[in-house]
């Protein structure tokens, strides 16, 4: 078990996840898929933590290859699954934000 709680099963699959996305020979394309399946695999454990990493990874990929709606909203959904205004992803969240706004 990890020390967040994270059960070593659950943290085994999102490493494998991780190391296939870094190992993509497409890595858009296949990074897309995976971080999809990484959401659909939090919500049913219902780990807000990891939704909301994947939903901001999900972001930060659509901003990158301008797709500014997906972008938009898979922004909206890390930011209602943030704590409080002090959440570190918060800094993620704006660099995003940001980063969106050059591109429009």
């Amino acid at each position: 078990m990890t020390s967040d709680g994270i059960s070593t099963p659950d943290w085994d699959g999102v490493h494998e996840l991780a190391l296939a996305m870094a190992n993509a020979s497409e890595p858009a394309a296949e990074s897309e898929q995976l971080l999809l399946r990484a959401f659909e695999t939090a919500s049913l454990m219902n780990d807000r933590l990891n939704l909301r990493e994947v939903a901001l990874s999900l972001a930060g990929l659509y901003a990158d290859e301008r797709q500014s709606d997906a972008s938009v909203g898979w922004l909206s959904v890390a930011r209602d699954l943030m704590n409080a205004s002090d959440d570190p992803a918060w800094i993620e969240y704006k660099r995003i934000e940001r980063r969106l706004k050059e591109t429009i």
